[in-house]
């Protein structure tokens, strides 16, 4: 619960330096189910015409797109690599917008978590996740549209824990060896 509030945190503060009246907000949720896209009420009561399509695909990939009405801004599209802490890349964000009064606004999101590989071959962006996996970016052809999301690290185990695993594991084999 403290990634979504600083979710939303990140939300408002973006949300005091977009340029203009037009202001939206896409939140991009890693969670165990698979990936979740949500908006903020200006976003979904104002702007999000309606869902025109969400596909999961696993719990790694995810794309959605949707009508938006009369953003500031043009068509444009975007490949946003997200790199962990360590400059290792975690997540690719592909947006794309159609353009228009009426245009249609897409993203798709895939996770390079549990072996699943993406590519940010062409990418236009690099942002970096915290420690936590909070990640933030604006793209410049919807200048009043910020994304912000959760990507949770990998939990790998640490070496001194392997280690002992190792060790009970040996000791074991050890000890009914001996009792042989």
């Amino acid at each position: 619960m403290m990634h979504r509030g600083l979710a939303i945190l990140v939300f408002g503060v973006l949300a005091v330096f977009a340029q203009g009246s037009w202001a939206a907000f896409l939140g991009i949720n890693e969670t165990p189910a698979g990936v979740v896209f949500s908006g903020d009420n200006n976003f979904t009561a104002n702007d999000w015409l309606g869902l025109i399509s969400s596909t999961q695909t696993g719990t790694e990939n995810a794309s959605m797109s949707a009508n938006l009405f009369n953003p500031n801004g043009g068509p444009g599209a975007a490949i946003i690599r997200i790199l962990d802490p360590n400059g290792d890349l975690s997540d690719v964000l592909t947006v794309s917008f159609a353009g228009g009064a009426v245009g249609v606004f897409s993203a798709t999101f895939c996770s390079n978590d549990d072996g699943n590989i993406c590519s940010a071959a062409g990418f236009t962006q690099t942002v970096t996740e915290d420690a936590a996996g909070n990640f933030a970016v604006g793209v410049s052809f919807l200048p009043n549209m910020a994304i912000a999301g959760f990507s949770p690290p990998d939990r790998v185990p640490e070496p001194g824990t392997l280690a002992l695993l190792g060790l009970g594991i040996a000791g074991l084999a050890f000890r009914r060896r001996s009792k042989a």
